[in-house]
């Protein structure tokens, strides 16, 4: 008899990854992570520093070197004891080497193997008993077709949405609890 784990499939880009943080110190801009109340933190920049933006986001190095956020090591590697971790992540179409960047990444940061990493946009079709991700739109598409467990990952411009939400300063062995009594 096979024993199957419990899958959990993550973001990157505002879940383990900060994304508005890094582009934000590498524009410029007065704003801070706080200040970025909608999604598309290019919205909100000046438009000198969303010329910049547009730069910097189509070159391999900006995604090479975001910073990991805090506490998604430990997070993650938690999940991992009870999960087997797959990821989800949404290309940057003008990027070139956009693909090889993001598996470099995740293999750095998370010694993720590149049969792990889901490249696409329409996450939803990608089953798993958890899933987490900073966009409410897509938190809203997989809970419509899937019967797992999603979390809504804080982020300032997000918190207009009412979903059950996580950090990684969350109460991770609650949340792994309820995933797997409920898909028990």
């Amino acid at each position: 008899m096979t024993n199957h784990r419990k899958v959990a499939l993550l973001d990157v880009d505002g879940v383990v990854a900060d994304f508005t943080g890094h582009l934000l110190k590498l524009v410029g801009s007065v704003l801070t992570t706080e200040d970025v109340n909608v999604w598309q933190v290019l919205d909100l920049l000046s438009s000198s520093e969303k010329k910049q933006a547009n730069k910097i986001l189509n070159e391999p190095d900006f995604w090479i070197s975001q910073p990991v956020l805090d506490g998604a090591r430990e997070g993650v590697a938690k999940l991992g004891e009870h999960f087997d971790i797959y990821w989800a992540t949404s290309p940057w179409i003008g990027c070139i080497g956009w693909d090889d960047a993001r598996r470099g990444w995740l293999k750095k940061h998370f010694d993720v193997e590149h049969d792990r990493v889901a490249i696409l946009s329409c996450k939803h079709i990608c089953a798993a008993d958890l899933f987490i991700d900073d966009r409410d739109t897509n938190i809203e598409k997989w809970s419509a077709r899937n019967k797992g467990s999603a979390f809504l990952f804080d982020a300032p411009y997000n918190r207009q949405v009412a979903h059950p939400r996580m950090t990684w300063d969350s109460d991770i062995d609650a949340i792994i609890k309820s995933v797997l009594i409920r898909t028990a």
